[in-house]
C-alpha cells in the first residue's frame, strides 16, 4: 500500500497542478480594465477603437495586426513595450496623421527580434513605404536599435524612450 501511494499522490500532484496551470484565465473586459481612469480618457481611446479598424498581414503564418493613418510624406512608424499593443500610442497618432503617415503594430509572439524585424518590415512593403522615422518605448526603443542597425537604408531616424541598449546579456 505505502509503495502505491509513494508513486500515487505525486502523480495527483503533477495532473492537479497541469489542469490549473491549463485552466483558462478569463480576460477582464474594457471596461473593467479601464475602471480607474478618467471617462473623458476611456471614450477618447473607445473612439479610436471604432473609427480605425487594423490590418493585418500575415507573415509566417503569424497574424501581425496594424493601424496605417494619414497621408503624409514621411512615415512615423511607433514601437510599444513588452505589454503593449498599436493602440497604446492613439493619442499621438490622431494628432500626427493630419501631417505624417503614421503605422502602429501589435507583436504576436516572435521567437526573435529577426523575425519580429520580418514583420515590421512585411507591413512597411504592404503599405508601400520606403522609409521611416521610429518611435520605440522600452521593448520598442530596443527593438527599434535593432532595425537601425540592420536596416540602415529604411530608417531616417529614431526616437528611443525608456529603454536600454543592445548587450551581451540579452542578445
Amino acid at each position: 500500500m505505502k509503495k502505491r501511494l509513494k508513486w500515487l499522490i505525486p502523480l495527483i500532484l503533477i495532473i492537479l497542478v497541469t489542469v490549473l496551470y491549463l485552466w483558462p484565465a478569463s480576460e477582464p473586459s474594457f471596461e473593467e480594465l479601464y475602471a480607474d481612469v478618467d471617462q473623458e480618457t476611456v471614450d477618447s481611446l473607445a473612439a479610436f477603437r471604432n473609427d480605425y479598424p487594423t490590418k493585418t498581414v500575415l507573415v509566417n503564418d503569424k497574424p501581425w495586426d496594424y493601424l496605417a493613418l494619414g497621408q503624409g510624406e514621411n512615415t512615423i512608424v511607433f514601437l510599444h513595450g513588452m505589454t503593449g499593443a498599436y493602440d497604446i500610442w492613439w493619442q499621438q497618432m490622431e494628432v500626427l496623421q493630419e501631417r505624417y503617415r503614421v503605422i502602429s503594430m501589435t507583436y504576436p509572439a516572435a521567437e526573435s527580434l529577426n523575425e519580429m524585424a520580418g514583420g515590421v518590415m512585411a507591413i512597411l512593403e504592404a503599405e508601400g513605404v520606403n522609409q521611416v522615422h521610429l518611435v520605440g518605448s522600452s521593448l520598442g526603443g530596443y527593438f527599434a536599435q535593432y532595425l537601425v542597425a540592420n536596416y540602415p537604408d529604411k530608417i531616417n531616424s529614431a526616437v528611443l524612450a525608456n529603454t536600454f541598449p543592445p548587450n551581451n546579456l540579452i542578445a
